[in-house]
């Protein structure tokens, strides 16, 4: 058997990297000529290739040695890096940085998006209600704790609409500079994430002392500058620190966080679409029942109903509805309207492709 020719193999990867390299270079080229181009001619139609079209590549994908997957992430950021060109996207998302809010806004939108850390839910609606944002990311709801006040309350009270959805596992690890389990001396995380690995940190680090810190930012920050520490936190802080994994998704359960992105302009229909809205009814007996008829005349499924206590309004309850269909929907509309001759208050939150 002849011996492999390793440098005629090292020599090809790098080949490649580099025709890789120059095709990126060609696309950007290609993005802005075509950006200039329909400036000067406004009134024709001149669409950029869609992220459907770019995601179709990955289906070419054999036994290349690449799976799928991996080639679907990288055309990914192709397509965001190719639409910040066209037109630049900012991003406020509920920080800090290296949160689960995120890692949903680099997945949404590319790491060439301009993201922008905001401290509540209430500071990224005021971000995009402004357009110091064009968008904004929030968490919906939670596997483990239910649905998030404070986001809720924001879009009943603020302008920005929920446009789209975006459902993530929130997923944590154990990093540290030399990813040898026998260097930790100590793990730095929030109490939040230690309190989802308790299980896990038990059996196996139960006389490692655990640092409870602010932040998942935080935990790998100090973990980046101290070879004895390990932080448990994301993905995305590991890759902001340079932090090397070497226990992964120790969560005690598997829990998913459902974000919403909110927006000024609304999202156009696209046959398979959810509605938001919330409403108050008034304090009679059955006025509840009164406000969801309609949905059951029209024939609309109401995916999800919650109430919450209403904050800084003149009834104490209101109800937050998820129905199928988008708001522009006839049969919606309709009901929508009898709705709201029944209640004290409603208002539409926005619609969202619910695929």
């Amino acid at each position: 058997m002849s011996k492999p020719d390793f440098e005629r193999l090292r020599r090809e990867i790098l080949e490649a990297d580099e025709a890789l390299t120059v095709a990126l270079e060609r696309c950007g080229a290609a993005r802005r000529a075509l950006v200039s181009a329909r400036r000067d001619d406004p009134d024709g139609y001149h669409p950029m290739p869609r992220e459907g079209d770019v995601m179709a590549l990955a289906e070419r994908v054999t036994a290349s040695g690449l799976p799928r997957a991996t080639v679907r992430a990288i055309l990914h950021e192709i397509a965001a890096a190719g639409a910040v060109i066209e037109s630049p996207v900012t991003v406020s998302f509920l920080g800090p940085d290296g949160s689960l809010s995120h890692s949903c806004a680099r997945r949404l939108f590319g790491a060439a998006a301009m993201l922008h850390p905001a401290q509540t839910a209430a500071h990224v609606f005021d971000a995009v209600s402004k357009s110091a944002a064009s968008v904004g990311v929030v968490p919906l709801w939670s596997s483990v704790e239910g649905s998030y006040g404070p986001t809720l309350d924001a879009l009943a009270t603020d302008h920005p609409r929920l446009v789209a959805e975006a459902t993530l596992p929130a997923s944590y690890h154990l990093m540290s500079k030399t990813a040898n389990p026998k260097d930790v001396e100590k793990i730095y995380a929030p109490a939040w994430i230690l309190a989802a690995c308790e299980r896990f940190l038990h059996e196996r680090y139960e006389r490692t002392p655990l640092v409870d810190v602010r932040s998942a930012a935080l935990a790998g920050q100090l973990a980046a500058e101290d070879h004895g520490a390990a932080a448990l936190a994301t993905d995305l802080v590991a890759e902001l620190y340079a932090l090397e994994v070497f226990e992964r998704a120790i969560e005690d359960r598997p829990v998913e966080i459902r974000f919403g992105i909110i927006s000024l302009d609304p999202s156009p229909r696209t046959g398979s679409d959810r509605t938001a809205v919330v409403f108050a009814c008034s304090e009679e007996p059955g006025s509840l029942h009164q406000a969801l008829r309609p949905f059951a005349e029209h024939r609309i499924n109401l995916a999800r109903i919650e109430s919450r206590p209403a904050r800084e309004a003149p009834w104490p309850v209101q109800f937050f509805v998820e129905m199928d269909g988008h708001m522009t929907d006839r049969p919606i509309v309709t009901a929508l309207e009898q709705v709201k001759r029944t209640t004290r208050f409603l208002k539409i939150l926005g619609s969202f492709s619910a695929r």
